[in-house]
């Protein structure tokens, strides 16, 4: 379903801004699915990885916003720095605020969590000082810190992912209903924000919402095979 949102989200350069909101929504949706299926099934580390892991993602995706402002303020199509300096500004308290997350220690603890914190604070540091060069004109200086910025957060990136995924590798712990009821309400959102847009995501979402509902019965039902089987279903479909 997440693949389908996305190719949706690509194909449709000139959607009208109500569509478009929409599948960006629903794109929001499942990964929030897809977080809370890692806790359903007893696995809140890897739960905590991925959504630092979309974090990041929206981080960068905010530096290049920023670049994007900074080229024009270079080439004269800007008026005022200000815009360029806010979104800046934006990926520093991001960056800030996701190495400050890890300190809950819900992603883990070792090496991969301490060098995920120290490319966040670098890019914190590096995006920070790029907002302050953007603000005082100097072009050079906030050229050099925010490519250090976009840099460190793609190191960020690159370490997330890769917890990530030997944390969806180990073994789940006690299965969690209440996430999985998420599950069901997130999907089944998703579904019906896209059900004109993507429907082909639409299908695949309602199934994993219907397949949630079943884990969720077999949860309280203390059924734990029938459970794991509605559970993969459910990451499938997602």
């Amino acid at each position: 379903a997440r693949e389908a949102v996305d190719k949706s989200l690509a194909e449709r350069p000139e959607a009208i801004a109500d569509e478009l909101e929409s599948l960006k929504r629903a794109q929001g949706l499942v990964k929030q699915a897809l977080a809370d299926q890692d806790r359903a099934a007893g696995r809140p580390k890897a739960a905590a990885l991925r959504e630092l892991s979309v974090g990041i993602e929206e981080a960068i995706e905010d530096q290049g916003k920023a670049d994007s402002q900074s080229d024009e303020l270079a080439s004269g199509r800007a008026d005022t720095a200000l815009d360029a300096t806010a979104t800046q500004q934006e990926v520093a308290d991001e960056a800030e605020g996701l190495a400050k997350g890890l300190e809950s220690g819900e992603a883990g603890k070792g090496e991969d969590v301490a060098a995920l914190e120290k490319a966040l604070n670098e890019a914190a540091d590096s995006a920070a000082k790029a907002a302050r060069s953007t603000l005082d004109g100097d072009v050079s200086a906030a050229e050099q810190a925010s490519s250090a910025a976009r840099e460190a957060l793609e190191e960020a990136s690159k370490t997330a992912r890769a917890a990530l995924s030997e944390a969806l590798g180990e073994k789940g712990g006690e299965k969690n209903a209440g996430s999985q009821e998420k599950v069901g309400e997130a999907s089944g959102q998703a579904g019906d924000l896209v059900s004109e847009t993507a429907p082909e995501a639409s299908v695949s979402l309602a199934r994993a919402s219907q397949q949630s509902a079943t884990a969720e019965k077999a949860l309280e039902d203390k059924d734990e095979s029938g459970a794991e089987r509605a559970q993969e279903s459910v990451k499938n479909s997602l």
